[in-house]
Protein backbone atom coordinates (compact mmCIF):
# COMPACT_ATOMS: atom_id res chain seq x y z
CA UNK A 1 0.00 0.00 0.00
CA UNK A 2 1.47 3.36 -1.16
CA UNK A 3 2.33 5.78 1.35
CA UNK A 4 0.61 9.15 1.80
CA UNK A 5 1.91 12.10 1.80
CA UNK A 6 1.43 14.13 5.30
CA UNK A 7 0.18 17.52 3.63
CA UNK A 8 -2.94 15.72 1.80
CA UNK A 9 -3.57 13.29 4.43
CA UNK A 10 -3.68 16.10 7.33
CA UNK A 11 -6.06 17.71 4.85
CA UNK A 12 -8.94 15.27 4.95
CA UNK A 13 -8.85 14.73 8.31
CA UNK A 14 -9.04 18.21 9.02
CA UNK A 15 -11.91 18.83 6.39
CA UNK A 16 -13.67 15.74 7.94
CA UNK A 17 -13.51 17.30 11.20
CA UNK A 18 -15.19 20.23 10.01
CA UNK A 19 -17.75 17.95 7.68
CA UNK A 20 -18.85 16.51 10.95
CA UNK A 21 -19.24 20.42 13.04
CA UNK A 22 -21.14 21.38 9.86
CA UNK A 23 -23.32 18.15 9.53
CA UNK A 24 -23.95 17.95 13.58
CA UNK A 25 -25.19 21.16 13.57
CA UNK A 26 -28.41 20.63 11.48
CA UNK A 27 -29.57 19.02 13.85
CA UNK A 28 -32.67 16.61 13.56
CA UNK A 29 -32.91 17.79 9.74
CA UNK A 30 -29.91 15.36 8.93
CA UNK A 31 -31.53 11.65 9.59
CA UNK A 32 -29.57 9.91 6.40
CA UNK A 33 -31.02 6.20 6.57
CA UNK A 34 -27.64 4.59 5.22
CA UNK A 35 -25.96 3.29 8.29
CA UNK A 36 -22.11 4.75 7.85
CA UNK A 37 -23.26 8.59 7.10
CA UNK A 38 -25.76 8.74 11.03
CA UNK A 39 -24.34 11.17 13.28
CA UNK A 40 -22.70 8.45 15.22
CA UNK A 41 -20.69 7.20 12.58
CA UNK A 42 -19.64 9.98 11.14
CA UNK A 43 -18.33 10.10 15.08
CA UNK A 44 -16.68 7.32 15.37
CA UNK A 45 -14.93 7.56 11.81
CA UNK A 46 -13.51 11.15 12.78
CA UNK A 47 -12.25 9.95 15.75
CA UNK A 48 -10.85 7.41 13.96
CA UNK A 49 -9.42 9.12 11.63
CA UNK A 50 -7.84 11.59 14.22
CA UNK A 51 -6.17 8.30 16.20
CA UNK A 52 -4.57 6.63 12.64
CA UNK A 53 -3.40 10.19 12.02
CA UNK A 54 -1.76 10.86 15.13
CA UNK A 55 -0.10 6.98 15.56
CA UNK A 56 1.38 8.23 11.60
CA UNK A 57 2.97 11.09 12.86
CA UNK A 58 4.26 9.63 15.95
CA UNK A 59 5.90 6.85 14.40
CA UNK A 60 7.28 9.67 11.49
CA UNK A 61 8.80 11.13 14.50
CA UNK A 62 10.04 7.85 16.04
CA UNK A 63 11.45 6.57 12.74
CA UNK A 64 13.51 10.42 12.25
CA UNK A 65 14.89 10.74 15.48
CA UNK A 66 16.06 6.87 15.72
CA UNK A 67 17.84 8.16 11.78
CA UNK A 68 19.45 11.10 12.94
CA UNK A 69 20.82 9.52 15.75
CA UNK A 70 22.66 6.78 14.02
CA UNK A 71 23.02 9.20 11.15
CA UNK A 72 25.27 11.38 14.08
CA UNK A 73 26.94 8.69 15.74
CA UNK A 74 27.80 7.15 11.85
CA UNK A 75 29.39 10.86 11.15
CA UNK A 76 31.35 10.70 14.48
CA UNK A 77 32.67 7.49 13.19
CA UNK A 78 33.57 9.10 10.14
CA UNK A 79 36.56 10.85 11.86
CA UNK A 80 37.67 7.61 14.56
CA UNK A 81 38.11 5.61 11.00
CA UNK A 82 39.75 8.34 9.67
CA UNK A 83 42.25 8.68 12.60
CA UNK A 84 42.67 5.06 13.28
CA UNK A 85 43.76 4.63 9.44
CA UNK A 86 46.55 6.89 9.77
CA UNK A 87 48.11 5.19 12.83
CA UNK A 88 47.40 1.84 10.50
CA UNK A 89 49.33 3.85 8.23
CA UNK A 90 52.41 5.22 11.07
CA UNK A 91 52.52 1.33 12.44
CA UNK A 92 54.87 -1.35 12.29
CA UNK A 93 52.35 -3.30 10.79
CA UNK A 94 52.96 -6.33 7.53
CA UNK A 95 52.30 -5.12 3.98
CA UNK A 96 49.49 -6.95 2.70
CA UNK A 97 47.41 -6.48 6.52
CA UNK A 98 48.01 -2.83 6.15
CA UNK A 99 46.69 -2.19 2.49
CA UNK A 100 43.78 -4.89 3.48
CA UNK A 101 43.15 -2.52 6.98
CA UNK A 102 43.33 0.89 4.10
CA UNK A 103 41.36 -0.91 1.92
CA UNK A 104 38.17 -1.48 4.31
CA UNK A 105 38.45 1.55 5.78
CA UNK A 106 38.14 3.32 2.69
CA UNK A 107 35.15 1.33 1.80
CA UNK A 108 33.40 2.31 5.17
CA UNK A 109 33.98 6.09 4.49
CA UNK A 110 32.94 5.70 0.79
CA UNK A 111 36.05 7.15 -0.83
CA UNK A 112 37.43 6.27 -3.87
CA UNK A 113 40.20 3.79 -4.03
CA UNK A 114 42.57 2.38 -6.66
CA UNK A 115 42.52 -1.44 -7.05
CA UNK A 116 45.02 -3.21 -9.47
CA UNK A 117 44.30 -6.02 -11.90
CA UNK A 118 46.88 -8.19 -13.54
CA UNK A 119 45.72 -10.46 -16.66
CA UNK A 120 48.18 -12.96 -17.86
CA UNK A 121 48.10 -12.98 -21.56
CA UNK A 122 49.80 -16.22 -23.15
CA UNK A 123 51.82 -15.65 -26.35
CA UNK A 124 54.05 -17.07 -28.73
CA UNK A 125 56.94 -15.08 -27.23
CA UNK A 126 55.46 -15.94 -23.70
CA UNK A 127 53.60 -14.85 -21.04
CA UNK A 128 53.22 -11.02 -20.79
CA UNK A 129 51.33 -9.31 -18.08
CA UNK A 130 49.32 -6.58 -18.49
CA UNK A 131 48.02 -4.19 -15.54
CA UNK A 132 45.23 -2.08 -15.44
CA UNK A 133 44.20 0.56 -12.08
CA UNK A 134 40.75 1.40 -11.51
CA UNK A 135 39.37 3.60 -9.38
CA UNK A 136 36.72 1.62 -7.25
CA UNK A 137 34.23 3.82 -4.89
CA UNK A 138 32.12 1.42 -2.03
CA UNK A 139 28.29 1.93 -2.10
CA UNK A 140 27.14 3.79 0.58
CA UNK A 141 24.25 1.95 2.09
CA UNK A 142 24.10 1.93 6.01
CA UNK A 143 24.32 -1.57 6.25
CA UNK A 144 27.67 -1.99 3.65
CA UNK A 145 29.26 0.20 5.71
CA UNK A 146 28.11 -1.43 9.23
CA UNK A 147 29.98 -4.40 7.93
CA UNK A 148 32.87 -3.20 6.79
CA UNK A 149 33.35 -1.03 9.67
CA UNK A 150 33.24 -4.67 11.59
CA UNK A 151 35.59 -6.74 9.20
CA UNK A 152 37.68 -3.44 9.92
CA UNK A 153 37.99 -3.82 13.88
CA UNK A 154 38.03 -7.58 13.82
CA UNK A 155 41.28 -7.72 11.42
CA UNK A 156 42.84 -4.83 13.67
CA UNK A 157 41.93 -7.00 16.63
CA UNK A 158 44.66 -9.68 14.93
CA UNK A 159 47.29 -6.70 14.50
CA UNK A 160 49.40 -6.95 17.81
CA UNK A 161 51.77 -4.13 16.57
CA UNK A 162 48.56 -1.31 16.80
CA UNK A 163 48.47 0.04 20.00
CA UNK A 164 47.70 3.68 19.50
CA UNK A 165 48.01 5.83 22.65
CA UNK A 166 44.90 7.53 21.79
CA UNK A 167 41.99 5.76 23.68
CA UNK A 168 39.20 6.79 21.07
CA UNK A 169 40.90 5.07 18.64
CA UNK A 170 41.76 2.07 20.26
CA UNK A 171 40.52 -1.64 19.00
CA UNK A 172 37.84 -1.65 22.39
CA UNK A 173 37.00 1.48 21.85
CA UNK A 174 36.05 1.08 18.79
CA UNK A 175 34.48 -2.21 19.01
CA UNK A 176 31.99 -0.16 21.80
CA UNK A 177 31.58 2.50 18.89
CA UNK A 178 30.38 -0.15 16.43
CA UNK A 179 28.04 -2.35 19.11
CA UNK A 180 26.23 1.40 19.69
CA UNK A 181 25.79 2.07 15.82
CA UNK A 182 24.24 -1.72 15.87
CA UNK A 183 22.17 -0.71 18.23
CA UNK A 184 21.17 2.19 16.77
CA UNK A 185 20.47 0.85 13.60
CA UNK A 186 18.23 -1.93 15.04
CA UNK A 187 16.53 0.63 17.10
CA UNK A 188 15.94 2.48 13.42
CA UNK A 189 14.45 -0.58 11.78
CA UNK A 190 11.81 -1.08 14.21
CA UNK A 191 10.75 2.38 14.25
CA UNK A 192 10.68 1.97 10.38
CA UNK A 193 8.55 -1.20 10.34
CA UNK A 194 6.51 0.82 13.48
CA UNK A 195 6.04 3.32 10.98
CA UNK A 196 5.36 1.68 8.08
CA UNK A 197 1.93 -0.50 10.22
CA UNK A 198 0.99 2.76 11.55
CA UNK A 199 0.61 4.32 7.52
CA UNK A 200 -1.23 1.00 7.18
CA UNK A 201 -3.47 0.93 9.51
CA UNK A 202 -3.94 4.60 8.33
CA UNK A 203 -4.66 3.57 4.78
CA UNK A 204 -6.88 1.19 5.97
CA UNK A 205 -9.16 3.38 8.60
CA UNK A 206 -9.20 6.22 5.97
CA UNK A 207 -9.57 5.17 2.18
CA UNK A 208 -10.59 1.82 2.30
CA UNK A 209 -12.70 1.48 -1.18
CA UNK A 210 -16.80 1.98 0.10
CA UNK A 211 -16.22 2.97 3.89
CA UNK A 212 -13.37 5.61 3.32
CA UNK A 213 -13.49 9.30 4.28
CA UNK A 214 -13.70 10.13 0.95
CA UNK A 215 -16.95 8.10 0.13
CA UNK A 216 -18.32 9.12 3.10
CA UNK A 217 -17.90 12.58 2.56
CA UNK A 218 -19.31 12.33 -0.81
CA UNK A 219 -22.68 10.40 0.00
CA UNK A 220 -22.97 12.96 3.20
CA UNK A 221 -22.64 15.74 0.13
CA UNK A 222 -25.30 13.76 -1.29
CA UNK A 223 -27.62 13.38 1.40
CA UNK A 224 -27.80 17.05 1.89
CA UNK A 225 -28.02 18.03 -1.34
CA UNK A 226 -31.19 15.94 -1.61
CA UNK A 227 -33.04 17.58 1.85
CA UNK A 228 -32.21 21.46 1.17
CA UNK A 229 -30.98 21.43 -2.47
CA UNK A 230 -28.37 22.17 -4.94
CA UNK A 231 -28.02 25.92 -4.12
CA UNK A 232 -28.76 25.91 -0.41
CA UNK A 233 -25.94 27.12 1.99
CA UNK A 234 -25.95 24.20 3.71
CA UNK A 235 -25.00 22.11 0.94
CA UNK A 236 -22.43 24.83 -0.40
CA UNK A 237 -20.62 24.51 2.67
CA UNK A 238 -19.91 21.48 2.36
CA UNK A 239 -18.75 21.50 -1.23
CA UNK A 240 -15.78 23.95 0.12
CA UNK A 241 -14.57 20.65 1.67
CA UNK A 242 -12.63 19.43 -0.52
CA UNK A 243 -11.43 15.48 0.07
CA UNK A 244 -8.65 13.37 -1.67
CA UNK A 245 -8.27 9.94 -2.52
CA UNK A 246 -4.61 9.65 -2.04
CA UNK A 247 -4.56 5.51 -2.02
Amino acid sequence: MAIVSAAGNKTNVANFDKLVIDVGALGSVYAPTKPNIKMDALNIQNTKNKLVDSNETSTLFALNNAKNNRVDLITKTNDLITRSSNSVRASDIPQSTKENLLAIAAFFLGRARAVKRSVVNHTEQGDVTTTTTAMVTNPKDIDSRISYLESYIKLLATVTTYNPNEANIKVANLTTVLNDIKAKRAAELNAEAAHKIAIIARNEAMYAPGTGIVDIANDVKAYVKSVFGARSPQYKTLTELKFKRIV
